[in-house]
């Protein structure tokens, strides 16, 4: 018995004690579909008693709405925020992990990763993938979002550079969308996707003190710690810690906490065959 069914099964006899030692018994009925003979109660409510199986059945059921609808709130969540927010290139629209087409070992080893974190998923997992631009990675990446977020989870896949103006555009005079209201967007979903990590510009001040953008990123995966992040980049981390200056070590410590990671390398997808 699983430890959910313990949970139930114990909620289950509290009722029954509840009824036997609180109320008072006005007579017994036979339930011709299991053949088992109860009680009937005395409540505030009314005459109320029932054969133990069809009480557990009908709690079973209860329990199938609750979840179908907890399924469908996650899913109606979505629309508005992530819709309006989630700009996703024509090319990625139809990336599903079936139809990502290995040309190296280590794009083999991606796509097997990729499958098993979304069979896995934990809403712990993280997981980084690295290499060169035209490897694939992004097509990977929009392939977790979309196939967890059919599952039911809330997923939402963003380029770094996308995320950053967002953020900053709530600064502009009239804003209606807030930073307070991203961040709790991105604390609150099961999965962040930030696509193409380091292609945002980084600029250090006159001082050497770290800018505005390098310090928002840290932000955000210091957010999402101890949760399932997705990350692309064609950078490696020494490159990353590197372009992000004082933050650039924290900024990748985060990023590879309790992640899988993985270096694509091979040639160019969107380049081959051209001419």
């Amino acid at each position: 018995m699983t430890r959910s069914s313990n949970v139930k099964e114990k909620e289950l006899n509290n009722i029954q004690e509840l009824f036997k030692t609180k109320m008072k018994v006005v007579g017994q009925e036979h339930c011709e579909i299991h053949n088992e003979t109860y009680e009937r109660y005395e409540t505030p409510a009314g005459v109320a008693g029932s054969c133990s199986k069809c009480f557990r059945e009908r709690m079973e059921k209860e329990d199938e709405k609750i979840i179908q609808k907890a399924l469908e709130n996650r899913q109606s969540w979505q629309l508005p925020f992530v819709e309006q927010h989630e700009r996703v290139t024509s090319d990625l629209k139809t990336a599903k992990v079936n139809n990502y087409k290995p040309g190296h070992e280590t794009q083999l080893k991606a796509k097997q990763l990729v499958i098993d974190y979304i069979k896995n998923f934990d809403n712990e997992r993280s997981l980084v993938l690295s290499g060169r631009a035209g490897a694939g990675k992004s097509h990977l990446a929009y392939s977790i979002t979309k196939e967890l977020r059919e599952k039911g989870y809330k997923t939402w896949f963003i380029k770094t550079r996308d995320l950053l103006d967002l953020i900053k555009n709530t600064y502009s005079p009239g804003a209606q969308l807030t930073e307070e209201r991203i961040f709790k967007v991105i604390e609150s979903i099961d999965l962040l996707v930030l696509d193409d990590v380091g292609s945002e510009y980084v600029k250090t001040s006159d001082t050497g003190n770290e800018t505005w953008a390098s310090d928002i990123l840290y932000a955000v995966f210091d957010a999402r710690l101890n949760k399932s992040v997705v990350s692309t980049t064609n950078y490696t981390e020494n490159e990353l810690e590197s372009k992000y200056g004082y933050n650039g070590e924290r900024i990748v410590s985060r990023m590879m906490e309790n992640a899988g990671a993985v270096r694509l390398q091979g040639e160019d997808h969107r380049r081959k065959n051209r001419f």
